[in-house]
């Protein structure tokens, strides 16, 4: 027996207390380590549109040479659900992050490192939630440019219904999920 699905993605429950905006802040966040260098492109196209990017850097993460006046860079934070807060859009992996950032109402847009990673993004697509940037030889500027158009070009009621339907899929109840249905399984028929 397989516990599949979004419904049973296991995040902090945090993350659903999140209040995204659509005139917030885009967030960047490529996990610890960054192997594919996408931060510095992800900037470079974030601070094309003019709002506050806010870049977190994992404790792996070899440099950064890129900045600007409008981007704050995060090293190495305890959680992400205090950036997350108030953003309009994450830029990430298709992973954790991407759960988390859904979790908390803000929608993504994906990299991804390998063909099962592209086959969660397609899914996210899909459903909606996430546009999917592809693997890292498709990862352009230009291409992250036009998906954070893509997104943020959206009328508010627009980007609000994309932002509560991502939690409705990720809604950080999946341990509670979890916990019940392993108790089914152990005594069959009760609930």
């Amino acid at each position: 027996k397989v516990l599949n699905g979004l419904e049973y993605v296991i995040v902090d429950p945090a993350f659903a207390a999140c209040q995204p905006s659509p005139d917030g802040h885009i967030l960047i966040s490529m996990g610890g380590r960054d192997p594919f260098n996408f931060t510095p492109l992800a900037m470079r196209a974030a601070n094309a549109f003019g709002c506050k990017v806010v870049t977190i850097i994992g404790p792996q993460f070899d440099s950064l040479t890129l900045k600007s006046e409008r981007t704050e860079i995060v090293h190495s934070p305890a959680s992400l659900a205090p950036y997350l807060n108030g953003a309009a859009l994450c830029l990430c992996a298709t992973g954790m992050t991407a759960y988390e950032a859904l979790c908390a109402g803000v929608p993504c847009i994906l990299g991804n490192i390998s063909e099962d990673h592209e086959r969660t993004a397609n899914t996210l697509q899909f459903l909606g939630v996430a546009r999917n940037l592809g693997l890292p030889s498709q990862f352009t500027v230009e291409r992250c440019q036009a998906e954070i158009e893509f997104l943020l070009s959206r009328s508010v009621e627009l980007w609000t219904d994309i932002s509560n339907h991502a939690r409705t899929l990720i809604d950080g109840r999946g341990v509670e999920r979890v916990a019940e249905r392993i108790c089914q399984l152990i005594t069959p028929g009760q609930s």
